[in-house]
């Protein structure tokens, strides 16, 4: 006697999921890499991650990670995790609306990291550079 056959889409979610603890941050393709899975339907579970709260994705760069009030299951919690998905939508707005870009940055020590960006939304952006999350900057500057 057989049990109860597994649903599919659920498996898939939580080997995104999956992905995503092994790289905390993840480009599409990186997921696809991890997981096979084919890139619309892995879109479609991405999406319904973020929509649920459990995947945000970066504004800078587009980059899949998995949500602040969820990171406590996955890896150590950062600090500003939380502030930078905060900051992601109002830098969005301030960037549409002004078309100026704008970096949230934290410190790190003896300088300052980026954490957020409306850097690539902006249509200035070929004039600026393309500095990635992560990126140290020297607190005088």
């Amino acid at each position: 006697m057989t049990g109860p056959k597994s649903i599919r889409s659920l498996e898939r979610g939580l080997y995104v999921l999956q992905a995503l603890q092994e790289q905390p941050i993840s480009s599409l393709h990186d997921v696809y890499r991890f997981t096979g899975i084919p890139t619309p339907t892995l879109l479609r579970i991405l999406h319904t991650l973020e929509q649920a709260g459990v995947v945000s994705r970066r504004l800078a760069d587009g980059q899949y990670r998995i949500s602040a009030n969820q990171s406590h299951l996955t890896r150590k919690p950062d600090r500003y995790d939380r502030v930078a998905e905060a900051a992601a939508p109002v830098l969005d707005r301030l960037c549409r609306k002004i078309s100026w870009p704008s970096d949230l940055m934290v410190p790190a020590g003896d300088h300052m990291e980026i954490r957020e960006s409306s850097r690539v939304r902006t249509p200035f952006s070929t004039f600026f550079m393309h500095d990635r999350i992560g990126t140290p900057v020297n607190w005088v500057l």
